[in-house]
């Protein structure tokens, strides 16, 4: 262990002066131009003793410090190289939930049936990339499939709360805009839930009527 030399060297000079002061204090050996019943006096050479002793004890306690802290700083880590670098909340490889986020990248699967038994119905599929900070949710949603709807994007806006995902979407696209919102519930290593959109067309000039679709829907990890 190499410690450098203007680290230690306070602390040698203490030990060095402090047993200097013990010596005079208990030999009484009169210093150059200090008057002979001063240096004669026992609290005086106790002084000395005493101010001698503490410098001695201190110049050890700074070394071992000195070497204790390098002891602690350099130790090799354990961990592989480059592993330091890594992002805040990254569970993109991750299968399911890291420490209950839902951060990284998901794939939805949308089922045609309310409530789908095999075979599995799956109509639509999409890339989830979502980013959670706190309870605060934020994704971009992108088609894959069926193929004739493949480039549609959306946004998702909401919360993760009590193993409970909830919030709203919406698209940017004028030819296919939609909205709606998302209720999803955390199972094991996968949310399940459903989107609600509302859909409206017109059957007059002057009038409109609103429906209101209920579609079953997962998230799941890219397998």
């Amino acid at each position: 262990m190499n410690v450098s030399f203007d680290k230690i060297a306070p602390p040698v000079a203490f030990v060095i002066v402090g047993l200097i002061l013990i010596l005079v204090g208990a030999a009484g050996v009169i210093p150059i131009g200090t008057p002979q019943p001063i240096i004669t006096e026992p609290i005086y050479r106790a002084i000395l003793v005493g101010l001698g002793i503490i410098l001695t004890v201190l110049g050890p306690l700074f070394v071992w410090r000195e070497l204790s802290q390098k002891k602690t700083t350099h130790l090799p880590s354990n961990k592989p190289i480059g592993s330091e670098k890594t992002s805040e909340i990254d569970t993109t490889n991750v299968q399911g939930f890291a420490d209950n986020h839902i951060s990284g990248v998901w794939e939805q699967i949308i089922f045609g049936d309310k409530a789908p038994k095999p075979p599995v119905n799956v109509i639509k599929r999409d890339i989830v990339e979502c980013k959670q900070t706190g309870e605060l949710v934020e994704a971009s949603i992108a088609r894959i499939f069926p193929e004739h709807q493949k480039g549609r994007k959306w946004h998702f806006a909401g919360r993760f709360r009590h193993d409970i995902l909830f919030g709203h979407f919406w698209s940017d696209s004028n030819d296919h805009f939609s909205f709606g919102t998302i209720y999803l519930r955390k199972e094991e290593d996968y949310l399940k839930g459903n989107y609600v959109r509302a859909s409206r067309y017109s059957t007059s000039w002057n009038s409109d009527v609103l429906t209101v679709e209920i579609v079953r829907l997962k998230w799941q990890r890219p397998k």
